[in-house]
């Protein structure tokens, strides 16, 4: 006789179910992706297979499907008393804040629904072989048949979106960068990587500071629009985060209502790369996001020998995030040593990273930021990603400055791009092209007192980079003032002294 599971055995998650309908409920995308995957016999409770049914059928006539719809489908077939009523749609819906987990809760679902078919299995087998005149051979047949019948499953469940010439030889959509000049679209993640005192962090605040403000990237590089970010700091702590993201939207003139809900930031939010449940986790923090920083790769995977292959294996989950999500990471990482023997500057990019090469491979784009102290920090593009076209960017410089307000030197910071290194430009810079810009600073601002930053960098023209050195040193050398206005239309303002 055929020993019985008991109930609290048997392979069940309702919490799963539930929240997997939810997400095909308030996701057609969700719906659409996971309908094949997934039947109404794989759920353990019968209401939500009832539930799952009216979804599937709502779909394939072409109708939305939503609260009150599957409400309507349930009445209609006589299933809703079984469904458990709207009362129980209406709890499943209101408890599902995303349908970003769609795919990793239908694992679930399939996972528990082939042991349970793998429980039935083995207590038919008992009681066949147990049956009087048992015949092994059609015992054999019953468990290849399930055998198969299960590898079949195991491939459907895969959910591979094979592609045949006609798609993949057809037009392919633009990549949505979403800064383009620095290459940063969906995809496999981007490292910064720098030595000690390289200004990594500070770079990538100053990048997430204009890119939500939708202002050019250092006063460079344009972003697509102004984009949402989202900056996951494991290293530097909430109160050293925040004092530098004042200095660097006093700087640009960007106040809180400039930004609206596009920066945020959390410091050590206790989730990493190498944690359990990881992927499903971090596609929660993607959802929403255009870019996200994360600082660093080294605090973000806590036990992981970075020298280690293993690397690799927390870091592609990202690159299925960014695909389904649309959110660019931007890792932030250390550079190894210097090398002392000269020869060995020009080692490949994938030497030049921390940890396992594994690091380099598994990054789609990688930067790494050279110089410390108060020099011009050289950035230099050492892997391109795959979807650039003309390879990597030519390298180019940072410099770092203090704002000041008159009354504190240190009010404001700036991130400033250059094309060459700067001290160069300096000493070679022709006196006569400074003083011409000058002039022109101070005949818009008599023109127009009380202009704006952005206004006056606009009505100058030329270089910004070159634009915002001047303002700066002007106003350091009081020949121009600089007020931060209130209210309505915030943000910086100049006066001629």
């Amino acid at each position: 006789m055929t020993a019985e599971v008991s109930f609290e055995k048997i392979p069940r998650d309702s919490a799963a179910e539930a929240a997997f309908l939810g997400a095909i409920m308030i996701s057609a995308k969700a719906l659409a992706e996971q309908r094949q995957r997934v039947r109404a016999s794989d759920f353990f409770l019968l209401a939500h297979r009832h539930i799952f049914a009216a979804c599937v059928t709502l779909a394939d006539q072409g109708q939305p499907v939503d609260l009150i719809t599957v409400h309507n489908e349930l009445i209609r077939n006589g299933t809703e008393v079984e469904a458990g009523g709207l009362n129980l749609l209406q709890e499943i819906v209101l408890a599902t804040e995303s349908a970003a987990n769609a795919d990793h809760y239908a694992g679930i679902i399939i996972r528990d629904s082939q042991l349970r078919q793998f429980l039935k299995l083995g207590g038919s087998i008992v009681d066949a072989a147990q049956a009087p005149n048992a015949d092994p051979e059609d015992i054999s047949a019953r468990l290849l048949m399930s055998y198969e019948a299960s590898l079949k499953r195991s491939a459907a469940t895969l959910g591979l979106a094979w592609q045949l010439p006609v798609d993949i030889l057809a037009p392919v959509p633009p990549v949505p960068w979403v800064v383009p000049g620095l290459h940063l679209a969906p995809g496999r993640p981007c490292i910064v990587a720098g030595y000690g005192a390289s200004a990594k962090t500070l770079s990538c605040q100053a990048m997430a500071v204009a890119a939500a403000a939708g202002i050019p990237v250092w006063g460079h590089f344009e972003p697509a629009r102004a984009l949402r970010i989202r900056h996951v700091d494991s290293e530097q702590g909430d109160g050293a985060t925040r004092r530098r993201y004042r200095r660097l939207a006093y700087a640009l003139g960007v106040g809180h209502e400039h930004l609206g809900d596009r920066l945020q930031m959390v410091s050590f939010p206790g989730i990493y790369l190498s944690g359990k449940g990881a992927e499903a986790a971090w596609k929660r923090v993607a959802d929403g996001a255009d870019i996200i920083i994360l600082d660093s790769l080294r605090a973000l995977t806590p036990g992981v020998d970075e020298n280690s292959s293993e690397m690799r294996r927390h870091l592609d989950p990202l690159t299925r995030i960014s695909e389904a999500t649309g959110a660019v990471f931007v890792i932030i990482h250390h550079a190894g040593k210097t090398p002392s023997d000269p020869s060995a500057a020009k080692r490949e990019g994938r030497q030049q990273l921390r940890g396992s090469s594994g690091i380099f491979d598994a990054a789609g784009s990688v930067f790494l930021l050279k110089g410390a102290g108060n020099e011009p920090k050289k950035m230099e593009q050492v892997k391109a990603p795959a979807d650039a076209e003309g390879g990597a960017l030519d390298p180019f410089w940072l410099t770092v400055e203090d704002i000041t307000d008159g009354s504190n030197d240190r009010a404001g910071v700036r991130v400033l791009y250059h094309a060459e290194n700067p001290s160069a430009d300096v000493a070679a810079a022709p006196l006569a092209k400074i003083d011409r810009l000058r002039e022109q600073i101070v005949a818009v601002i008599q023109e127009r007192p009380g202009i704006s930053g952005n206004m006056l960098r606009q009505s100058v023209g030329g270089r910004v980079a070159a634009v915002l050195e001047t303002l700066s040193e002007m106003v350091n050398e009081g020949k121009i003032k600089r007020m931060v206005r209130e209210g309505r239309g915030s943000g910086d303002a100049y006066f001629l002294v």
